[in-house]
């Protein structure tokens, strides 16, 4: 008596597989309500037998899925819960377990991977807010490079800018016509003054 529980290894997105079996789920008639303090899909009301449940719920990279029937005692009464191994009520949990096969075979094709039996010695206990597994980005670092000064040659600096040296036009005698030489006062040739 009590739950059929199985454990899996999952570091992926949970919500990704939740969304599916939640759809899967209400298509075959199940409600998701919260049932003695606890989320859970449950289908039946204990009119003629007792209601199936369903839950999934994660924490730490395990999923956990639980599949059990109450045993109705009178219609909304139960007495307690029945695993889906034992023989009471096997007519009913014929369709709970090829759901819950269902749900198992999804977690595996999304790279899920059984605990073993007996993994867990404490009761399990779900985190309220489950973080979203996202693997770790590489963190890129640039490469630091010392980049040098380009090349560039020295200017040369002048005290004074540059000017080539000015000669004085040559001067002719207004006389004779002769050259004056350089810096003379008279006429070699007439002796006419300069002017």
């Amino acid at each position: 008596m009590g739950r059929t529980i199985k454990d899996f290894y999952f570091n992926g997105n949970t919500d990704v597989i939740f969304g599916e079996i939640h759809n899967y789920l209400i298509s075959e008639g199940y409600e998701y309500l919260v049932f003695e303090g606890e989320q859970v899909f449950k289908k039946g009301h204990g009119l003629a037998t007792g209601p199936t449940f369903i839950k999934i719920s994660s924490s730490g990279g395990i999923v956990r899925t639980e599949a059990w029937m109450k045993y109705a005692v009178l219609p909304g009464v139960y007495a307690s819960e029945i695993d889906l191994d034992s023989f009471v009520g096997s007519a009913v949990k014929g369709p709970v377990r090829k759901r819950f096969a269902w749900i198992e075979q999804l977690l595996l094709q999304h790279g899920a991977q059984p605990a073993q039996q007996g993994y867990f010695q404490q009761p399990y206990t779900p985190v309220q807010q489950q973080q979203p597994y996202a693997p770790a980005q590489p963190q890129y670092q640039q490469p630091q490079q010392q980049y040098q000064q380009s090349y560039a040659p020295a200017q040369p600096q002048y005290q004074q800018p540059y000017a080539p040296v000015q000669q004085e036009a040559p001067v002719f005698c207004m006389k004779c016509g002769e050259r004056f030489q350089d810096g003379a006062a008279f006429c070699m040739k007439c002796g006419n003054k300069r002017q």
